[in-house]
């Protein structure tokens, strides 16, 4: 369980956080269930807008910026990777390219299980034993000044439409300074995670 959510948390804390933004400013918005890995641990916000749907995939790591529609498959490129939608008979995918390879981000079937049930599994979702692919690691994703900067255990990757930079073998105790220098956010007093091995 993380000590904090302030500066951000999983998709759900994520998505949480959009979800009560866009409902106070009075958008038709609704709590989403995914699949990864076919597994339900995923979650996504629905918005309703003019009679049609789109899912916001705002506590992905990747930077997914574009909304999903219910109606019609979408494609896009953002900082040299594409994002790409497919319609099923009774779900939607979302698959994500990245130096030449396809993978499948997440799946979310049209018919959702209810908010309040949605909000147990949010609830509980480290009580459950389930195994997320982050357990036990280090992820710090964000747009920097047109860049997109993905700090994931040892590696920092920094992808840009014009290009990709990669550093490698960070150690623990230099990831407040590799996110301080890179990401412009200081976590001086979250020190704590310099201490995480990895």
């Amino acid at each position: 369980m993380p000590t904090t959510f302030e500066f951000g948390g999983t998709c759900s804390d994520k998505s949480l956080s959009f979800y009560h933004k866009l409902k106070k400013i009075g958008y038709d918005v609704h709590l989403h269930s995914s699949w990864i890995n076919e597994q339900e641990i995923h979650r996504v916000i629905r918005i309703n807008l003019n009679n049609l749907s789109f899912l916001a995939d705002v506590g992905n790591g990747w930077p997914s910026i574009h909304l999903y529609p219910l109606h019609e498959e979408v494609s896009y490129k953002a900082f040299g990777m594409e994002f790409q939608s497919r319609l099923l008979n009774d779900k939607i995918q979302v698959f994500h390219t990245n130096d030449g390879k396809t993978s499948l981000l997440f799946e979310s079937y049209f018919k959702c299980k209810p908010e309040n049930e949605i909000m147990d599994d949010i609830r509980n979702r480290f009580s459950r034993g389930i195994h997320y692919p982050f357990n036990g690691k280090i992820r710090f994703s964000q747009i920097v000044n047109g860049k997109f900067l993905f700090l994931k255990d040892d590696r920092l990757r920094i992808y840009a439409d014009f290009g990709y930079k990669e550093i490698t073998g960070i150690k623990p105790n230099e990831i407040s300074t590799i996110i301080r220098n890179y990401f412009n956010f200081d976590l001086e007093k979250f020190e704590l995670l310099t201490t995480i091995r990895i």
